[in-house]
């Protein structure tokens, strides 16, 4: 009797997802290091899990739907950064806010990675240093 060859026949298994809060504390790391001097930045906790009774204080004190994470305050003005999990796409709500952005012109950007969100972050020269090569 033949064998069975036990490695054809393995199931695939991704490594699993990033947590948004984790991608979320390492850009927020990031910057806490390498934000220049005259910016400033905040995170907006308007998506996490709560009772009926929290959420309707907090709608009830002025969180809306929609707005990004971070919002960065610099020379230039305000920035607004999106972060999603991997694979993960704006909902409707974060879409109608980053359109609102766009037609007053605020720079709004959305990433599901860390990468993206470096390349961001250097584009709006938030940064005080290139922070992959230190230069």
């Amino acid at each position: 009797m033949e064998q069975p060859d036990l490695f054809s026949k393995r199931k695939k298994v991704r490594p699993p997802r990033v947590l948004e809060w984790k991608f979320q504390a390492s850009i927020a790391d990031l910057l806490d290091r390498w934000i220049k001097p005259g910016w400033r930045f905040t995170h907006i906790p308007s998506g996490e899990l709560r009772d009926k009774g929290t959420a309707a204080k907090l709608q009830r004190m002025g969180v809306r739907k929609g707005w990004p994470d971070l919002v960065l305050l610099g020379p230039p003005g305000l920035h607004c950064l999106e972060l999603k999990r991997l694979g993960e796409e704006l909902t409707e709500d974060q879409q109608q806010f980053r359109d609102f952005c766009q037609a007053i012109g605020v720079p709004f950007a959305w990433t599901d990675n860390f990468d993206g969100a470096l390349a961001i972050l250097k584009e709006w020269q938030c940064l005080k240093v290139n922070v992959r090569t230190g230069a």
